[in-house]
């Protein structure tokens, strides 16, 4: 056999043998070609945003990309609602269709968002927060974050102490209007025991408000959100009015 031949001969041997065999009908082996495994894929799903006024103006509406989305008051936020991956464009409506804001928004698959709408003087404004909530709660336990949307007062520093009788106090300390923009942390969900909880607000001095019975569910997130009434004469007194609004996402 020249060394062609023999050259020959053993490739083809190798090809065959690579290959896995599989035995058919009268004993004849026929090859096959190997498959690759697949890879798994991740299900994309539609960003979700949930929209919440911190004014006292009464009933809203609002439009996302241009549909009618949710109608929405002080207290009373919408669900979360699908958008598209990329820009999507919001709008603030008085019931008569008196447009109050126009904006766009960046949105990402598989991300939940919570859009706050407030005023500082005549003009209205949104804060746009993305709402993390992958960690798994353990049965007892939630998960809860402090936003400070006062707009009454805004210059005013403020402590936040949440009580749960017999199970754990939580002090957020140095509070101040729209501070989540400047420190993300704030923005994240901190585990804390489910339960009823007592809040009040603080400064060095006095407790300047507060408000009893919030409920905590287990297993669920809440962002505690600080609000001041539109209305208050004279202005230094917004310490003194701040609610906060207790938000289940």
């Amino acid at each position: 056999m020249t060394f062609s031949k023999y050259f020959t001969a053993i490739l083809s041997f190798l090809f065959l043998t690579s290959c896995s065999k599989y035995v058919g009908q009268n004993g004849i082996t026929t090859p096959t070609t190997p498959t690759n495994p697949t890879t798994p894929t991740t299900a994309i799903v539609a960003p979700s945003i949930k929209f919440y006024s911190v004014m006292d103006n009464g009933s809203m509406n609002v439009l996302l990309n241009g549909k009618q989305a949710s109608s929405i008051a002080n207290f009373y936020p919408s669900n979360y609602i699908n958008g598209t991956n990329g820009n999507n464009t919001i709008s603030l409506r008085l019931p008569n269709s008196t447009t109050l804001l126009n904006g766009t928004v960046d949105l990402l698959n598989n991300t939940k968002y919570s859009c706050f709408f407030y005023k500082v003087g005549n003009e209205w404004k949104y804060s746009l927060i993305k709402d993390v909530m992958t960690a798994t709660l353990a049965n007892g336990f939630a998960a809860a974050r402090i936003l400070d949307f006062r707009t009454q007062g805004y210059f005013d520093y403020i402590n936040v102490r949440l009580v749960n009788p017999g199970f754990e106090i939580i002090d957020s300390k140095n509070r101040n209007f729209l501070d989540h923009h400047t420190y993300s942390s704030y923005t994240e969900f901190k585990q804390v025991g489910a339960g009823n909880y007592n809040i009040f607000m603080y400064n060095d001095t006095l407790t300047t408000s507060q408000r009893k019975d919030v409920k905590i569910d287990s297993k669920a997130y809440y962002s505690i959100v600080l609000t001041t009434p539109s209305n208050i004469t004279p202005y230094q007194n917004a310490i003194f009015y701040i609610f906060p609004d207790a938000i289940k996402h």
